[in-house]
């Protein structure tokens, strides 16, 4: 009986583990943690756009945004003209710094207990989640 037991535990906890992501699932608006200076929010629309606002959290203004394509691989978002934040961005007026540093952006993808992930940089542990 106990075999039994560990033996359906076991299936069902495999089960509830179950890394597969379809681009459908991606879509929805998503915030940035851990950062000090600006709030980041990613909005992925399943017309194949993204939209994106950085507000200088301090002086409660946008400093940054723009819209450009997104793609999912099965294990990496990839955003055309995406701006790297590594929550030190200058703040200057909007987008008018920003402009000749977009750049072709790939995340890795996790699907996580608590939801999905797209790692920013890992070593600091920027990521970004589903807003809720």
């Amino acid at each position: 009986m106990n075999k039994v037991l560990i033996l359906l535990f076991t299936i069902i906890v495999l089960n509830s583990c179950n890394t597969e992501i379809n681009e459908s699932d991606l879509i929805g608006n998503y915030v940035a943690h851990n950062f000090e200076n600006t709030s980041d929010t990613l909005k992925l629309l399943s017309n194949g756009k993204y939209k994106r606002i950085i507000y200088d959290i301090k002086k409660n203004k946008v400093i940054f945004s723009n819209s450009d394509k997104w793609n999912f691989n099965g294990k990496y978002l990839e955003l055309d003209n995406f701006l790297p934040n590594n929550d030190n961005l200058k703040f200057g007026k909007e987008n008018s710094d920003y402009k000749n540093r977009l750049l072709f952006q790939s995340f890795s993808v996790k699907n996580e207990y608590d939801g999905i992930k797209f790692l920013i940089f890992k070593d600091l542990n920027y990521y970004y989640t589903l807003a809720k």
